[in-house]
């Protein structure tokens, strides 16, 4: 955990798994930037207050609530899987989905997502509301998937006066009003992340993956559509340390069973793989182009200066106005 006031979006624990033997500095290159730097992973992917709570006293903030519940855990049973390569137990499985899921939505190009969505969702439905006269309405939240509703979504009221109060709650905290959603989104893709059948990708050494502030990425089997965890082709894909690369799929015989059997308790499968040089330079490759800003890697890697230079690959939201509310469609950055 970082000093009072600058939190880590990227555990500085998990980034001493991509240092070189024997060394205690990464090298870090950032988008649009020349020259890389190296720094200690304390140093690196903080922000000032970035988890500071809404309304809180000076001081509190939900860094330490990250460090007990998900850090810990999540940590802990990553070094077992990437030290043992062998299937962890159920608890394991589900600390490391969880530490996983949240690495994802945690980061500063996830909120930045979130938080817009949320204005502008809000924008809508209060301007909707306004022009109808009307004091509420009925509002319904679902996921896409390929422009189709693929879940059931829940319905819930919201008055005029309701609204009101969160765009004030959004004006007076434009950074962090989103942590609840954070954690709620967290907490619903974890589930996802643990039904999936995983496959663990080893490099031999000397060769090593890289990370970045955005260490979390998606890959699907067919080109085009939406960058969307609902899909049947998605690869969810999360460097675990200099020598380990996780890989998370959909299991459709796994979820078939769990639509007939509520009470189904086998987890999915996972396999070990030795990659190859030429398959974890692509990897590689995916790690820095779906980077927000910064890039770390225990060696020098000047490529990287290159790949940097361009525009990141990854989602992108496009929203539009329907009914009462805003859609957001998560458009794929790679094609």
């Amino acid at each position: 955990m970082g000093n009072a006031r600058q939190h880590h979006y990227v555990q500085a624990a998990y980034l001493e798994g991509f240092l070189a033997p024997g060394e205690d500095m990464l090298w870090t290159y950032g988008r649009r930037r020349f020259k890389p730097y190296r720094g200690k992973p304390d140093t690196l992917a903080s922000q000032r207050d970035f988890y500071n709570i809404p309304n809180a006293p000076s001081g509190v903030h939900i860094e330490s609530y990250l460090e007990k519940s998900i850090e810990e855990p999540g940590l802990a049973a990553l070094r077992r899987l990437t030290a043992t390569k062998q299937p962890p137990d159920v608890n394991d499985r589900i600390a490391l989905a969880r530490y996983i899921s949240f690495q994802e939505m945690r980061v500063p190009y996830a909120r930045e997502i979130t938080r817009e969505h949320a204005l502008r969702s809000t924008k809508d439905l209060a301007q909707s509301l306004r022009k109808s006269g009307l004091l509420q309405a009925e509002v319904e939240s679902f996921a896409i998937a390929e422009g189709r509703r693929a879940n059931r979504g829940s319905r819930f009221t919201v008055t005029q006066d309701e609204l009101d109060e969160l765009m004030k709650e959004m004006q007076s905290n434009p950074d962090t009003f989103d942590l609840e959603d954070m954690i709620k989104s967290g907490n619903e893709h974890a589930r996802f992340f643990a039904a999936m059948s995983w496959e663990v990708l080893s490099a031999k050494p000397p060769s090593a993956f890289l990370t970045s502030d955005h260490p979390v990425f998606r890959s699907f089997a067919n080109a085009g559509g939406e960058d969307a965890l609902l899909r049947r082709d998605v690869s969810v894909c999360c460097p675990l340390d200099a020598n380990t690369l996780l890989v998370m799929k959909h299991d459709l015989e796994y979820l078939a069973q769990s639509s007939r059997d509520a009470g189904v308790r086998k987890l999915p499968p996972i396999t070990f793989k030795r990659i190859s040089p030429e398959g974890m330079a692509n990897f590689n490759r995916k790690i820095a182009e779906t980077a927000h800003r910064w890039c770390f890697s225990g060696r020098p890697s000047d490529w990287l200066i290159k790949v940097l230079q361009g525009p990141g690959y990854r989602r992108k939201p496009e929203f539009r106005t329907m009914g009462n509310g805003t859609l957001v469609r998560m458009v794929r950055g790679d094609g």
